[in-house]
């Protein structure tokens, strides 16, 4: 499909019937924003000392020029839908999002939910819904009486899913009636527009769209461009790579390995290149980790993955298998190997790293 054509599409000037928003309440929030990462399948939220890194930033609706938020506030259960085109030509896989939002909410009891759309086109036409999160218990900031401005950074785990290329959507449903999107300025990069649709009662569905509408000047920031919904998604590499990750004890372990790549729903195979070992045995051993670990001085040589192996292969021909699920989840997933053979004694190997690609 030609990208420039829904760029193009999502561009049109919309019908005049559209209004600024009648009853939407713009919120002021005040000081450092406060930067989070929620790892979705366990709930644990972290603070940082600023915006991490959780992957290929594929589209970044982040852009305020003038440095002051607002967050924009309507009715408990209403949703606001924003939309723009993703082109990023990675791997399609989300695997994190970043949200920004304010609250009036009591201390951590912040509640909404985010919606992501595909082919979405505003103006009533939603496109197809690709993923939701309910997000309760967010952290809230109220410091003499002003809202302090939150990123934060979803890593959705068993809850990553594909976004196509083209124009997307995004949305953010106000859950508990005090906590609110933060709006950022329209920017040609990510082909949003001048205009946000309102849907009441959410979710967003067919039937409900309340208003199509355009914010004026207003606000702490009086910005005359900020008419837009905070969004920024990270996509998982999309090729599989592998390589030496460390290299304490000898390299028995690279030379065949560097003709694998871990791939999806493939089987993932390493093995033992003993040339020059002359009192090789007839058993290798490997352990498999999702993680390394620093590195451990045993009488064996120096253990450099994570002791919580998640799978040890014993072969006496020098080649393991590991075979990968096709489970889309796993893409961008690095896993670490370490072997063990004999010469007279056992010895580890050096530690290899590979990434889940497709």
């Amino acid at each position: 499909m030609d990208l420039f054509l829904p760029l193009a599409l999502a561009l049109l000037t919309p019908s005049s019937n559209a209004a600024e928003a009648p009853a939407a309440q713009r919120l002021a929030t005040a000081g450092p924003p406060r930067h989070l990462v929620l790892d979705l399948d366990t709930g644990v939220y972290t603070e940082l000392a600023s915006e991490g890194d959780p992957g290929i930033l594929c589209l970044d609706n982040s852009i305020d020029e003038d440095g002051a938020a607002d967050a924009l506030l309507v009715g408990a259960g209403d949703e606001l839908v924003d939309w723009g085109v993703k082109v990023c030509g990675k791997s399609t896989f989300v695997q994190a999002l970043t949200v920004g939002y304010a609250s009036q909410a009591p201390a951590d009891s912040g509640a909404m939910t985010v919606r992501v759309y595909s082919f979405t086109q505003g103006f009533g036409t939603l496109g197809t819904q690709v993923a939701e999160l309910e997000l309760v218990g967010l952290p809230t900031d109220i410091t003499v009486g002003n809202l302090t401005p939150f990123y934060l950074t979803v890593e959705l785990g068993s809850a990553s899913f594909f976004l196509p290329e083209g124009p997307v959507g995004w949305s953010y449903q106000n859950g508990d009636g005090q906590t609110a999107p933060l709006l950022v300025d329209v920017h040609p990069s990510t082909g949003t527009q001048n205009w946000i649709d309102w849907y009441s009662p959410g979710p967003a569905t067919d039937g409900h769209l309340e208003d199509t509408f355009s914010l004026g000047p207003g606000g702490f920031s009086n910005d005359p461009f900020e008419n837009s919904l905070y969004m920024r998604f990270f996509e998982a590499p999309a090729n599989p790579t592998a390589s030496v990750a460390s290299i304490e004890n000898p390299a028995n372990l690279s030379a065949l390995f560097a003709m694998n790549t871990p791939v999806l729903g493939q089987t993932w195979s390493v093995g033992f290149d003993l040339t020059g070992v002359p009192a090789a045995g007839d058993a290798t051993l490997v352990f498999l980790s999702l993680e390394p670990s620093f590195p451990t001085a045993t009488i064996l040589g120096v253990f450099l993955i994570s002791p919580a192996a998640v799978a040890v292969t014993l072969e006496t021909d020098d080649q393991h298998d590991f075979p990968i699920l096709a489970s889309p989840e796993f893409i961008g997933l690095p896993i670490f190997v370490q072997g063990i053979y004999t010469n007279g004694e056992p010895f580890l190997t050096n530690a290899l790293v590979g990434t889940i690609g497709f």
